[in-house]
């Protein structure tokens, strides 16, 4: 008789979440209605797939810029993505390397990456990258178009994370 065993994965992550949106797109994020709302709800999806067994620790939304005092932020903007409204991002969009990569430059710009470590193995441990829509019924999903193989290295003061 052949008996199955399941594995739960257990410990914790540090998530950075890269938020960007479309050129020609409001920047704009309202940070208790957007940012706010994605810190609880990954670690809440964590928490139920795991069944309490594995834990975000650190997660922050990576942003352009923040206006606590009106409660605003504002994303990064992919650069050349000048859609037709509607936007043409679809489940078969891909993100170009080189827009994430792009993005990925600003943003190493303000955040030090080695936060998202937390085992020092110089590699991030979880980054996602989101392209909000606005005022739009519809979404979806895509990729960022990047191989397993693709990297970047940032240029944090202590150590070169990888991403």
């Amino acid at each position: 008789m052949k008996t199955e065993t399941l594995t739960l994965i257990t410990g914790t992550t540090n998530m950075a979440v890269i938020v960007c949106v479309e050129e020609g797109q409001s920047d704009t994020l309202y940070l208790n209605e957007f940012v706010n709302f994605i810190q609880e709800q990954i670690s809440d999806f964590f928490d139920k797939a795991t069944y309490n067994n594995y834990h975000v620790n650190v997660l922050n939304v990576l942003v352009k810029s923040v206006d606590e005092q009106h409660g605003i932020a504002h994303a990064f903007v992919l650069p050349d993505t000048l859609f037709s409204y509607p936007t043409s991002f679809d489940t078969n969009y891909v993100v170009p390397p080189w827009m994430v990569e792009n993005i990925l430059a600003q943003a190493d710009s303000i955040y030090n990456f080695a936060d998202f470590d937390s085992d020092g193995d110089e590699i991030v441990d979880f980054c996602m990258f989101q392209v909000a829509k606005m005022h739009t019924e519809s979404y979806g999903s895509g990729t960022t178009g990047l191989s397993i193989n693709d990297y970047y290295i940032t240029n944090d003061i202590g150590a070169q994370v990888v991403i």
